[in-house]
């Protein structure tokens, strides 16, 4: 600990500083200023009651740090554990000595498949709590593993169980991946998209259009935003705080694509009425997204083709379904209900599932079972919905493939969920209570933020084996060719805010980073999939170098890169990172050298003053000279000012003259938009942030020899890169 550590804990007091350091609660911290910040008792007791361990005096953190005590002791074995492969070594299991003598081992071990494994053995004699190492029977494929272990002294027995999941020395690498290729492919808000034939909501149609076009133009990717559902019916909009994390949006079924459409009679009525037509051009014609009209619309043409496909005689999409559904086990049930119980039960008024009667705020209650019994039909449309939308990507992935892509589909997870979503009622012990993950102040958020999402409680994580993180990330990865994780720093501590609390009430709690990287590697191979670590802002130490450990491709975005009076050289940036202009928390290129976005804060507040504005406006246009300084000297523009056009491409052509693996170009930017996506920390009801719609149609963009020339010219990894 640092001499201000070691201040923050004494003002904590003996049993508080003790009980939130065993809990990952850290003393203090440094923010982006420069800051320092040191805990608050206040904020220790918060975060401590958060997990479970209430504190609210020192006699009851005492308490709570001698329950800790009490549970570790009865535990022999951790209840879960990652275990990184090596090359000289096989797996074992540490178990704590339960004290006395002449204890009889038993081992089983079952694997994923159904696999069994059983061993026998003694433990040596050694005092009471001392680690002792049992050797597992082996060897032990990467994957999760199910430990049964049973100690036996006379008539004294203990048992014990542990999820073992042995992990790949690292993910899947960009070399696996690649070979001595450098790639580049666009990314997009996909919601965001205009078309002639999607319904004023860009889907899964369009992106397929898109993917086309990519490989076309001879990209090797096509990203997009997260495409998790979120809450349509009562506004919500942000796919960074959505219902769920494991489940996808409807919002983004292609209707018009869905094969019971060919065969339905109904929907192809109700589809080409005066009255869906009429609709149907005025959400085409919106600049602002209305996901609750566009679901409303969607939903009745869906409704019907649902009707047709439960009568329908194709066997072939009756079996995908029904395995699809079996695959989904209860999670994906759950989901379904819940979708439900918000559209037709106690959620139809809007309400949040804890506000819910009691016996519909567990999924495992027998009125949870009588009301998915009594809406069957509607609980088994949205089953439908699911599936056919996990068809249409698998034909979008499908796309990526035949077009000759390296990597295809990018997706994006978000940090968290809703705290009335369905993920958090279907297993709300996985999350804490009354806290919210958020961010300290930094140059974009100088407030801090307060995202509203409830984390997941790392105690209750290590208790289940992991088993949620690994859910999601096989969910996630599903179809993909690399998965982007937003604010990976959360994978080795989370700031956590009190509810009720500010930025400056939040401190950092811990996370097992090895743990969760370890799975990550795992699903990474199991999937043929990069991943991609979101790591801008405030980056703890050492979690660069872990990432590169795991092999975790970074993020580098370019206007973030200045060093000083200037950017740097492409050969100063990583070869290890995803590389791009900007990101969907800043303005599009040509918003952001204008200031558009300096504008916005003006008038929601965020710059207090006219004064604050004209000083925000003239750094800014610092940055944009100096990013033309840059570009004149690696010869990519001409002196005097270029066009827009000018320079966005010798941005994009600098960042592929670096040695980044991937290089991301933004569909926003090729567009020319000016207006940002997101403001972050300015709330919704400041700034309508996530309802933006391109000004420029898709069909206009595709053109495959204008989107080449806006893909930058790769190097391989072992050209000398160009003379000067």
């Amino acid at each position: 600990m640092t001499g201000r550590d070691v201040v923050a804990a004494r003002s904590l007091g003996p049993p508080l500083a003790a009980l939130a350091e065993r809990l990952g609660i850290e003393s203090s911290y440094w923010d982006l200023l420069g800051e320092a910040h040191a805990t608050s008792p206040a904020t220790a007791r918060a975060l401590c009651a958060a997990m479970g361990f209430e504190a609210e005096s020192d006699e009851r953190a005492a308490e709570s740090l001698e329950r800790l005590d009490r549970s570790a002791a009865q535990c022999c074995i951790a209840p879960g554990r990652v275990w990184r492969e090596h090359a000289r070594r096989a797996p074992d299991l540490p178990v704590r000595h339960p004290g006395g003598s002449n204890w009889r081992v038993q081992l089983r071990i079952v694997d994923e498949g159904g696999g069994r494994r059983e061993s026998e053995g003694r433990l040596p004699d050694v005092p009471a709590d001392r680690a002792v190492v049992i050797p597992l029977p082996g060897p032990l494929a990467p994957g999760r593993h199910d430990i049964e272990l049973s100690l036996t002294s006379g008539r004294e027995e203990r048992h014990a169980r542990q999820r073992l999941v042995v992990a790949p020395r690292t993910a899947l690498r960009f070399s696996e991946k690649l070979g001595d290729r450098r790639v580049a492919g666009f990314w997009t808000n996909l919601y965001s998209l205009r078309s002639s034939r999607s319904w004023g909501f860009g889907d899964a149609g369009d992106l397929d259009d898109l993917a086309h076009a990519c490989s076309v133009a001879g990209g090797d990717f096509v990203g997009v935003n997260p495409l998790h559902a979120v809450p349509v019916r009562h506004g919500g909009v942000s796919p960074y705080s959505p219902v769920s994390r494991l489940f996808r949006s409807p919002l983004y079924i292609d209707v018009e694509s869905v094969p019971e459409l060919l065969t339905c009679d109904s929907g192809r009525r109700l589809l080409e009425s005066a009255v869906t037509r009429a609709t149907l051009a005025t959400l085409r014609a919106a600049d602002q997204l209305d996901g609750a009209a566009v679901w409303a619309l969607k939903a009745k043409v869906l409704r019907e083709l649902h009707r047709a496909f439960q009568t329908s005689g194709d066997p072939e999409r009756r079996a995908r379904f029904d395995a699809f559904r079996r695959d989904g086990g209860s999670a994906l049930l759950d989901f379904a209900t819940f979708q439900v119980l918000t559209l037709e039960g106690p959620g139809r008024d809007g309400s949040a599932w804890q506000r819910w009667p009691a016996e519909l705020r567990d999924p495992s209650t027998r009125a949870v079972a009588g009301f998915r019994e009594q809406h069957a039909e509607a609980v088994d449309f949205q089953l439908w919905l699911q599936f056919e939308l996990d068809q249409q990507l698998a034909a979008v992935a499908r796309t990526c493939r035949e077009g000759g892509q390296a990597i295809g589909l990018y997706f994006d997870l978000a940090v968290g969920s809703a705290r009335d979503s369905a993920d958090t009622w279907t297993v709300a012990s996985r999350y804490a209570r009354d806290v919210s993950l958020g961010a300290p102040p930094d140059a974009y958020a100088p407030q801090g933020q307060v995202w509203g999402l409830p984390p997941f409680d790392p105690i209750a994580l290590r208790r289940e084996g992991f088993e949620a993180w690994q859910e999601l990330l096989n969910a996630s990865l599903r179809h993909a060719g690399a998965l982007r994780i937003d604010h990976v720093m959360g994978l080795q501590r989370q700031f956590w805010v009190p509810d009720g609390g500010t930025p400056a009430d939040g401190a950092y709690v811990r996370f097992p980073v090895d743990e969760l990287l370890g799975i990550a590697a795992l699903e990474s191979r199991r999937h043929d999939a990069l991943v991609i670590g979101e790591d801008l802002g405030t980056v703890p130490p050492g979690l660069v170098e872990t990432l590169a450990s795991w092999g975790i491709l970074s993020s580098s975005v370019f206007v973030f890169e200045r060093r000083g009076p200037a950017f740097p050289t492409p050969s100063q940036l990583s070869s290890r990172a995803l590389a791009s202009i900007g990101t969907h928390d800043l303005a599009p290129l040509a918003g952001y050298v204008a200031g558009r976005d300096l504008e916005l804060q003006r008038l929601a507040g965020t710059l207090a003053s006219q004064t604050d504005l004209e000083e925000a406006q003239a750094e800014r246009n610092g940055e944009r000279t100096a990013l033309e300084d840059r570009l004149r000297a690696e010869g990519l523009v001409g002196e005097g000012e270029p066009s827009p056009q000018a320079f966005r491409r010798g941005l994009n052509e600098l960042l592929g003259r670096s040695p980044a693996a991937l290089v991301g170009i933004s569909l926003d930017d090729v567009a020319g938009e000016r207006e940002p996506i997101n403001l972050p920390g300015i709330p919704i009801d400041v700034h309508p942030s996530w309802t933006r719609r391109m000004t420029t149609p898709l069909d206009c963009l595709l053109e495959p020899e204008a989107l080449r020339e806006e893909l930058p010219r790769c190097r391989r990894r072992s050209d000398p890169g160009p003379a000067r």
